[in-house]
């Protein structure tokens, strides 16, 4: 699965080609490699779930069908995510297999 859209490419390739090629447009090979480039740095974000900071901090953890926000319960020695309905935490569906921090928010939230 992966999480670059087209969006996303059109914006990393508009830095890049402002930067290094200015006035460069309608460059399709060059947009294969960024996409290439990007889908390699997203997986590269998603760390072993053994390195995760057990300390409360909500951080994005992967099973093997889903992507959660989640923290690690101290009591419960379990990762937990907090459903919309309800402020109680409940258990991480399945087993979480990976972790990374989350994003930054869009600027001006």
């Amino acid at each position: 699965m992966t999480f670059i859209t087209d969006e996303m490419v059109e914006a990393a390739c508009g830095e890049f080609f402002t930067a290094w090629m200015p006035g460069a447009d309608g460059l399709d090979v060059q947009r294969k490699m960024m996409r290439a480039s990007l889908e390699a740095a997203m997986k590269a974000a998603w760390r072993p779930i053994e390195s995760a900071p057990k300390d409360g901090t909500r951080v994005l953890v992967a099973t093997s069908n889903a992507i959660h926000s989640a923290c690690w319960d101290k009591i419960d020695h379990s990762w937990r995510v907090i459903p919309k309905t309800t402020t109680k935490t409940v258990p991480v569906p399945g087993d979480v297999l990976a972790w990374q921090p989350l994003p930054p928010a869009p600027e001006g939230v």
